[in-house]
């Protein structure tokens, strides 16, 4: 594949990015980009990301804000780890640090065994891109996978 290392988390743009999510809430969010993941073969058991991201967002919300959600995942009902994409034209309650509400959302899943801190440092990268209001801009812009998937490249620059 063209994208090099990044192959491996996102793995066929098709599968793995949405450039038009149609959940209302937080919920359903996350149940896309959980479902965005099996589409590509990733998931093992569609409920252990979505129940795990859930009882986290129990915990602490994944919003760092500036529209942005980044839920994750570790858990054994991944077959590989992957990140998912999708944005919404509307933003939706996501309880994000700084109140606003989230309409480009990361889904990224590992699996226990062998993470180390890829579960952490992914999230770590996209909060700290996501303060970039020209990056946050151009991704809101974008206008196919392929696209979305050069600017996510670039986080890894």
């Amino acid at each position: 594949m063209s994208h090099g290392g990044r192959a491996h988390l996102y793995g066929s743009r098709e599968a793995t990015i949405s450039l038009g999510l149609a959940a209302t809430d937080k919920r359903g969010a996350i149940e896309e980009l959980v479902d965005l993941l099996d589409r590509g073969g990733r998931v093992v058991d569609r409920e252990g990301p979505v129940q795990t991201v859930l009882s986290r967002e129990e915990q602490v919300s994944t919003g760092p804000g500036n529209a942005s959600a980044i839920p994750y995942a570790k858990t054994d009902a991944m077959r590989r780890a992957g990140v998912a994409f999708s944005r919404r034209v509307e933003a939706i309650d996501w309880e994000t640090l700084d109140a606003s509400r989230a309409n480009l959302l990361f889904l990224i899943a590992v699996l226990p065994a062998g993470a180390g801190h890829e579960h952490l440092e992914v999230p770590a990268m996209r909060s700290r891109r996501l303060i970039d209001d020209h990056w946050r801009s151009r991704l809101q812009e974008a206008g196919s996978s392929e696209e979305v998937l050069s600017l996510l490249g670039e986080v890894h620059a």
